[in-house]
């Protein structure tokens, strides 16, 4: 019908547009008034639904290999070969910038990156931590001061994983592992990390 295919055309032109903004669109081209629960009964029957847009990353082909090479190599450990692995990562802790964001689409589209519409920039307030965890208790929840290079990383590890290490681990057999981010893989923090005897374990990328 031709008002299902004006509400198919105003969706795709702002796929996060709220049912008040489509009714006013849709009006403009058509004279018979229609209520918020008929226009919105009338998109849920072309197949639009109103969704909350998970977040979520899309793995490009080739770490996708390199990432199930990594699992079959590890396949058949069990709980125990984890036990002395220290895992470990920074995050930025953010307020104002996590608002939940809708946008209306078909049950076979929630995977199409064209879909996910970009976040506006806004003032927050943000504060990047680093912490670690093991099989024994938690670590250290250190605070980060701006972006960390491989030097701050490196006094990060002096001031956070080497505590750990001595507390948990005192026979010096754990594994420490984190991502690939640059000042991970830096010669910096691999030379640190070796005068210090701290093992390391590779990490698939995207992980």
């Amino acid at each position: 019908p031709r008002d299902s295919r004006a509400l198919t055309r105003i969706l795709k032109e702002d796929r996060t547009a709220t049912t008040k903004s489509i009714i006013e669109k849709f009006q403009c081209s058509n004279p018979t008034r229609f209520s918020r629960a008929t226009v919105y009964n009338r998109l849920k029957r072309i197949g639009y639904v109103r969704r909350a847009l998970r977040k979520g990353v899309i793995i490009r082909a080739q770490n996708l290999k390199k990432r199930r090479v990594w699992a079959k190599e590890r396949l058949r450990w069990k709980i125990v070969d984890w036990l002395n692995h220290v895992f470990s990562d920074e995050t930025s802790v953010q307020i104002g910038s996590d608002k939940r964001i809708y946008i209306w689409r078909k049950s076979d589209e929630k995977d199409r990156p064209h879909l996910v519409p970009k976040k506006p920039r806004s003032k927050t307030l943000s504060v990047m931590v680093w912490g670690s965890i093991t099989s024994k208790g938690k670590g250290i929840l250190l605070p980060v001061e701006g972006n960390i290079n491989a030097q701050k990383y490196c006094q990060v590890l002096q001031d956070g994983l080497l505590p750990v290490l001595d507390w948990y681990f005192p026979e010096g057999d754990a594994v420490f592992v984190h991502d690939n981010a640059p000042c991970h893989t830096s010669s910096e923090t691999r030379e640190w990390l070796e005068e210090r005897h701290v093992e390391g374990s590779s990490w698939p990328p995207q992980s």
